[in-house]
Parts: C-alpha cells; sequence; structure tokens
C-alpha cells in the first residue's frame, strides 16, 4: 500500500521516465500523483508537462505579451507547487516542462524527442471540466483516441475517482 512509498527505494533511472500531464485541473493534479507512485515503485525519473494553450491576438501587441507573461507565470507556479507536492510526499524530484502549442501535439513531440519516456499519464477530464463520462467532447475520448495512435508509447488515463491509497501517501493535499 502507500506506506511503502516513503521508504528508501529505487533510485530514478533517467532511462525510464513517465511523463505526467498537469494543466492545473483536480483531475490533473489526480493523474500526477499516481505518476508519481508509478515512478516511485518502478524507479522511474517522474516528468511533468503543461501546455500554454495561449489566445490568439491580432491587435494590441502589448495586451498579449501581458497576458502571455500573465500565463507562463501562473503555469510555472502550478507546475511548481506540484513537482514540490511529489517531492516531499513521494521523495522524487520530478522534471518539468512548460511548453506553448496544442497539447495533443506538444505531448506527442515531447514523448518522441525523449526516448526515455515509457508511459504518458494524463487525467479523464481537463481545466475546461470535460468529464470521461460525457459521450462527445470528454478529454479521455479526445486524447485517447489521437494520442493512442500517435504516441510511441502507453497512455494511461487516470479517472478523476482513483482512490487515495493508490497515490503518493500525503500527496493528496496537492491532488484535491
Amino acid at each position: 500500500m502507500a506506506q511503502d512509498d516513503n521508504t528508501s527505494g529505487p533510485v530514478p533511472a533517467r532511462d525510464r521516465k513517465i511523463l505526467a500531464c498537469v494543466d492545473g485541473s483536480e483531475n490533473s493534479r489526480v493523474a500526477a500523483a499516481f505518476a508519481a507512485r508509478l515512478a516511485r515503485l518502478t524507479g522511474a525519473h517522474l516528468s511533468l508537462l503543461h501546455v500554454l494553450h495561449l489566445p490568439t491576438f491580432s491587435h494590441w501587441a502589448h495586451v498579449k505579451a501581458q497576458m502571455k507573461r500573465e500565463i507562463r507565470e501562473e503555469a510555472e507556479s502550478m507546475v511548481a507547487e506540484v513537482a514540490k507536492g511529489v517531492e516531499e510526499s513521494c521523495g522524487i524530484m520530478p522534471e518539468f516542462f512548460i511548453l506553448e502549442g496544442l497539447p495533443r501535439e506538444k505531448i506527442v513531440e515531447t514523448a518522441r524527442a525523449d526516448r526515455a519516456i515509457r508511459m504518458v499519464v494524463v487525467g479523464a477530464s481537463g481545466e475546461q471540466g470535460h468529464r470521461r463520462a460525457a459521450v462527445t467532447g470528454s478529454l479521455a475520448r479526445h486524447l485517447g483516441d489521437r494520442l493512442t495512435s500517435d504516441l510511441p508509447c502507453p497512455l494511461l488515463i487516470v479517472p478523476p475517482e482513483m482512490e487515495s491509497d493508490e497515490l503518493c501517501e500525503g500527496i493528496e493535499a496537492i491532488a484535491r
């Protein structure tokens, strides 16, 4: 169970990584917590990825630059908070990336660029509140259908109802 997660375990191997995608939603935090436990149990290194999908502006360039800066600062703060929670709760320090573009494209690019990534973990519902129970428009269906055909590794979709005992002990504070 979760008690074993905080004892000394395997040293994270740089040749095996789990990529957890975080968007700030509660479910993406749960997915990151699950990925952290999986990394801890398997001795893999954990990488966190957040993709900035920036609004497009054709006017007011100074407003665009300011909005972009604010969005990036919020993303950096959120990802740093998740990384800190992973380190404190699971005893592993994840690396993290913040990229700009379309989430699906950047997830695939990241996984293809780093051959050490052995699994991609996403939450079943994202920041727009899409639920996997919805027949159309769900993040799980949208990402799952498109990612599974393009990714060079398995995709794990974590449901929002993940039990706390499946997460690293103590990480529930950032996951819920």
